[in-house]
């Protein structure tokens, strides 16, 4: 098999969604703390501008009504749209701890359809072997993205997904199985996506060793004036070759472990997004 180049790596952490109550004033204030933090912290770490708005999506997640298809098969099958635009956005992601596991996984969207594919490493933050402390892990994830129209029918079967992604065809389901394992949205839950960009951190100290990481802090609502769900900050730096200099990804580290003293906004160990669509969390 060709190996699939990592083409980004994204460093996720959640934060507490208490502290969002005031969505645009507490993005603000993160901000400046968490500049506030990186000077203290990195010695090359430095923002270019504010985050601002860019983005509000909605956003749901398509699986059995037993989830068979995240449970059984490691599939995560999710359709997200800009507000009032006319295009809808499906993704079909296998994530794991193995690279290989999931770069071998067939998440490709059919020809016909406007589509991309890429192989990423997510770095979360997660308990070393003793508990003392919070380290750098990483997940694999890949995936497939089918761009079609708004209009388009959502699937309802797992048959109609396949011709979406024709890599569920490989699932062990006949077509006729494929018909009668109906699509729903995963526990009703359809949450208003916020997405808030713009800003940069540098890291590396020499030109050559040098990477620029876009920031991100993700907010999710229930509906668009309901209460905060969820909020993730994050900051991804990419290369198509997967060339990642080695002082730039340690500093990345470096700084990406040190976040955790943030604790008054950082909660490492609340569920990731995903995992909060289907369930965790709940009392």
């Amino acid at each position: 098999m060709k190996k699939i180049p990592i083409v980004s790596r994204e460093y996720k952490v959640m934060l507490e969604p208490k502290k969002f109550a005031d969505l645009d004033e507490a993005v603000t204030q993160f901000w400046v703390d968490l500049c506030f933090f990186a000077h203290g912290n990195s010695r090359d770490a430095v923002q270019t501008s504010a985050l601002q708005l860019t983005k509000e999506r909605e956003i749901i997640f398509l699986d059995s009504p037993d989830h068979e298809l995240r449970l059984l098969h490691g599939h995560v099958l999710r359709r997200r749209q800009t507000c009032g635009g006319k295009i809808a956005e499906y993704t079909l992601k296998m994530r794991g701890v193995d690279r290989y596991v999931a770069a071998g996984a067939d998440v490709a969207a059919a020809k016909k359809v406007k589509h991309e594919q890429k192989l990423e490493e997510d770095l979360l933050l997660l308990s070393n072997d003793h508990g003392r402390s919070l380290i750098q892990h990483s997940r694999f994830s890949h995936s497939g993205v089918a761009i079609v129209k708004s209009s388009r029918n959502t699937p309802t079967d797992v048959s109609a997904a396949a011709r979406l992604f024709p890599g569920l065809k490989q699932l062990p389901w006949s077509e006729k199985k494929r018909k009668q394992i109906p699509l729903c949205v995963v526990n009703d839950f359809r949450p208003h996506e916020r997405v808030y960009r713009g800003a940069e951190f540098v890291f590396g100290e020499n030109k050559g060793e040098r990477v620029i990481a876009e920031v991100a802090v993700i907010v999710w609502t229930a509906g668009r004036a309901g209460e905060v769900i969820a909020a993730e900050f994050s900051f991804r730096y990419g290369n198509s070759r997967e060339r990642y200099p080695a002082a730039a990804a340690e500093m990345a580290k470096d700084f990406f472990e040190a976040t955790a003293q943030l604790s008054a906004w950082v909660r490492p160990a609340a569920p990731t997004k995903t995992a909060i669509a289907y369930g965790a969390g709940e009392k």
